[in-house]
């Protein structure tokens, strides 16, 4: 069980299983640091995808076949590692955000 201490110098403090006391603000810039690292990684993922996306239609595929390549791919590689339930659950809001414009790029902004 976690619980909220107040330190010496009067910062905000947790106290963890092991019985440690952790700087709340530490443990908040350990995790903004986590944070940037895992955006910069999927920034960097997608200009991977993005670039053999583009020598792939250089081939002649279409960007539909690649669409659905890319999305079985994924699917695979998703169910494998979290299981058939765990993905289900992923896509179940899926049209939800499909309707709202979550994944729609071009929109005109008014």
């Amino acid at each position: 069980m976690k619980t909220l201490l107040t330190s010496s110098n009067g910062k905000a403090a947790k106290r963890g299983r092991s019985g440690m006391v952790c700087d709340v603000d530490m443990l908040d810039e350990v995790k903004a640091g986590a944070d940037r690292l895992i955006d910069e990684k999927k920034r960097a993922a997608l200009e991977c995808l993005t670039e053999a996306w583009a020598d792939a239609e250089a081939e002649g595929i279409e960007s539909d076949i690649l669409a659905h390549a890319a999305l079985f791919a994924a699917i695979i590689d998703l169910v494998g590692r979290y299981g058939e339930m765990a993905v289900s659950d992923m896509f179940k809001d899926f049209p939800q955000k499909i309707l709202s414009g979550d994944y729609t790029v071009r929109r005109t902004m008014q």
